[in-house]
């Protein structure tokens, strides 16, 4: 990938009067590279660490009682449940971690019957 640079150029009055286009190019490896502290892609799934199986199970529940995902956090913070950060539970967490805990176990039985198969 490359990206064409650009210069600042600047008026008679000493100003920046605008942008224009200088002839060269900088390839990828020359950037900057991402912080690895901000990347997300090593983030476990929530439930890999202990006690978290039994707090997705409490949401499962809850949710076949007729939940919603908001009452759902907010039951969850009035029994003091601990996130991973430590702040209050929200729906939209919840709904994630639901959805990918559904999608778990799809991936898990068509696994198992494709292995049986």
């Amino acid at each position: 990938m490359n990206i064409q640079m650009f210069a600042v150029s600047y008026s008679e009055a000493g100003g920046p009067a605008g942008f224009s286009f200088v002839p060269g190019t900088i390839s990828s490896p020359e950037l900057p590279k991402k912080s690895s502290a901000r990347s997300r892609c090593g983030r476990k799934r929530f439930g890999f660490y202990p006690g978290e199986d039994e707090v997705i199970g409490r949401m499962l529940e809850m949710r076949a009682q007729g939940a919603g995902f908001d009452k759902i956090a907010d039951r969850l913070n009035d029994a003091a449940v601990p996130t991973r950060s430590g702040k209050a539970w929200h729906g939209r967490v919840v709904n994630r971690i639901l959805r990918a805990e559904q999608a778990r176990a799809a991936g898990v039985a068509d696994r198992a019957a494709t292995a049986n198969a």
